[in-house]
């Protein structure tokens, strides 16, 4: 299978599902930093290739939040979360935008006056799974393995944190070792990258 076919069954297995129709969408809009670098980088190298910014907008289905328990208590429920997304890295000196899509296994929770301060919150932590690719003319795929957690502000927004790490699948070429060649601003022909991510995040109701 090529890179464009690899690509269009990712979108195509992580797209929402009819179900999630009735869910809540949410646009959220992520920025963090990246650090890139090769997989299996040359003797004698080490650390990151690029430290540069990756910006997001996602689209994610979401079911309601949890009522709080009254008079006070936790309460807590799990949901797969779909999601759609694009967005762009900006390393070494250029630009490159991706387009993906993934799922995201998560633990909703809501407490009501507890803790020490008696606090009431909710919101919750989650690991994804995506998968998409570049639009450089190669059409790079990538796969992306990521943790999270959210808080919400009110019923209509959340604040959260992200940790995620990327494999970026590209040819190897021994005569690049040492030159650009044509794709995303990053690869040099040293094959698949990875690309370490740490973003923040606001997300609304649509």
């Amino acid at each position: 299978m090529n890179r464009s076919g690899f690509a269009a069954v990712c979108l195509l297995a992580l797209a929402p599902t009819p179900a999630a129709a009735e869910r809540q969408p949410i646009i959220t809009f992520s920025g963090g930093m990246s650090a890139i670098g090769p997989l299996d980088p040359p003797i004698g190298t080490a650390g990151p290739e690029d430290v540069g910014l990756q910006v997001r907008g996602i689209i994610s289905w979401e079911e309601a939040p949890l009522p709080y328990r009254e008079p006070k208590g936790y309460l807590f429920a799990g949901t797969i979360v779909p999601e759609i997304f694009a967005g762009a890295i900006m390393a070494g000196g250029d630009r490159s935008e991706l387009v993906g899509g993934g799922l995201r296994l998560e633990a909703m929770f809501s407490q009501r006056r507890m803790g020490l301060l008696e606090v009431s919150a909710r919101g919750g932590f989650y690991l994804a799974g995506r998968g998409g690719f570049f639009t450089d003319p190669d059409r790079s795929p990538f796969v992306e393995g990521a943790f999270g957690e959210y808080i919400l502000i009110g019923d209509t927004a959340r604040i959260g944190v992200e940790l995620g790490v990327m494999q970026i699948f590209l040819d190897e070429h021994e005569w690049a070792i040492d030159g650009a060649i044509a794709g995303p601003p990053f690869e040099n022909g040293l094959g698949p990258y990875l690309n370490i991510h740490a973003a923040l995040y606001l997300g609304v109701n649509m």
